[in-house]
């Protein structure tokens, strides 16, 4: 169930919640005796934001998010405040503070930002934190915690036309960040240009690198991971955006101790007709040689491989207005993953990795990952403000891992119909109806 609206002027109130039944496999052991067993219970999600608008610019808000776990399981909830200001006309600050407890532990998290523009000048810094507990991933998604971070950029721009020109920028920034425990998990610099003609033409061009710096969570909870000093550069070109056919160029170079990584991609968006539009696109990621994590031995030692990977990505959307009121979009995405690992190596210390027999690992954590996703709507709006969604969605999935890894980059498609792909097909509505109080 989801009821938002405003209660007065100024005041909005949104409520979310949804539940979903309990979910069991079967445990087989070794010798033939089997029990069903809940891999999920029975859980209700809940989500509850208010805020108060005083004007465009300015407004406080609060958002509390609940997971209750049926089973004794443990649940979940997230609680935070924030607000937003505008003053001297051209400062904008905002803010939020949270606290999380997942069932077992306490965390907190905050961020801040203040920002400043002018006729040719932009400036603003941004700090965030979240603690080493903090964790509301029972509903949300939070990438890692355990730092504390704060950017900072400067850039300048055109606020009229020069000559052929319509608008160029250039942006500079910084970004340092610790851990709690005092490693620097980020010390870069990044530069962009862009620029855009009167026709609607864009380039834009960027370039950037970071000093060695720690990765906590490279090996998987083993020791922090040194990364060497990395740089890269890249750019970008499209043309006008108001065209039937637009087209998008992108790609990037970078070097990490020597080690190259070139990424391409290519976008085209058509629309043949005013009522279909189509965008395909391409991308392929590779990299040479780089050590990252492959497994850890007997020892509990992190063991490195030098990873050769071949990564690309293909995705088709449309979008399609049958009627004024009827439109079907889809989205279709095509991905594949290939790594193969030499040269391996003990992480003794942070920064240091030491050689090792590669017996046992060489063909053996070699990885492999073929999918194809495709999400359908199909949108009818019924009456003002009211919809009825009719959504199918469709994922193949074939991992493959040593010791009968056998991926090459040109049998993507064909890997979609190997033996043990995995299938899955979803069918469901859903009903939007608007009404006033």
């Amino acid at each position: 169930m989801r009821v938002t609206g405003q209660v007065k002027p100024g005041w909005s109130l949104g409520v979310l919640t949804a539940n979903t039944g309990a979910s069991f496999g079967v445990e087989r052991f070794s010798d033939g005796f089997e029990r069903r067993v809940t891999v999920d219970p029975i859980s209700e999600y809940s989500v509850v934001r208010v805020r108060r608008e005083f004007d465009g610019q300015t407004s406080i808000g609060a958002l509390v998010t609940g997971v209750v776990r049926g089973g004794g399981e443990p649940s979940a909830f997230t609680g935070g405040f924030d607000y937003r200001i505008r003053f001297r006309e051209r400062w904008r600050h905002s803010a939020q503070i949270i606290g999380t407890h997942n069932g077992r532990r306490e965390g907190m998290g905050a961020v801040a930002d203040i920002n400043r523009t002018s006729k040719n000048l932009s400036m603003g810094a941004v700090f965030e934190t979240l603690t080493p507990h903090a964790d509301f991933n029972d509903l949300g998604f939070m990438r890692f915690n355990n730092y504390i971070d704060g950017k900072a950029n400067v850039g300048v721009f055109n606020a009229q036309p020069v000559g052929n020109v319509r608008r160029m920028s250039a942006t500079l920034s910084s970004q340092v960040a610790s851990s709690y425990q005092g490693y620097l998990l980020q010390k870069q610099l990044h530069l962009d240009l862009s620029l855009n003609t009167l026709k609607l033409w864009g380039t834009s061009m960027n370039a950037g690198g970071h000093l060695p710096q720690y990765d906590l969570f490279e090996t998987r909870g083993g020791i922090p991971y040194l990364v060497p000093f990395h740089w890269w550069i890249g750019g970008t070109y499209w043309s006008p955006d108001n065209k039937k056919v637009v087209g998008v160029f992108n790609w990037a170079y970078g070097e990490q101790n020597g080690r190259p990584g070139p990424d391409y991609g290519v976008e085209l968006r058509l629309r043949p007709v005013p009522r279909l539009e189509l965008t395909l696109r391409g991308d392929l990621n590779l990299s040479f040689g780089r050590p990252r994590w492959t497994t850890t031995n007997d020892l509990d030692e992190a063991v490195f491989g030098r990873a050769y990977v071949t990564q690309y990505i293909g995705v088709l959307r449309g979008t399609l207005g049958i009627l004024p009121n009827l439109t079907l979009q889809t989205f279709n995405q095509l991905y594949f993953l290939s790594a193969r690992h030499t040269d391996f190596f003990i992480l003794e210390r942070p920064g240091t990795l030491v050689p090792t027999n590669p017996a046992p690992y060489a063909g053996e954590v070699d990885q492999g990952l073929t999918s194809f996703i495709s999400n359908s709507i199909l949108r009818w709006e019924y009456r003002p403000g009211s919809f009825l969604f009719f959504v199918y969605t469709h994922r193949t999935v074939l991992s493959d891992f040593s010791p009968r890894f056998s991926y090459r980059p040109l049998g993507g498609l064909a890997n979609l119909v190997a033996p043990g792909v995995a299938n899955e097909d979803i069918l469901f509505l859903k009903l939007q109806h608007m009404f006033g109080l």
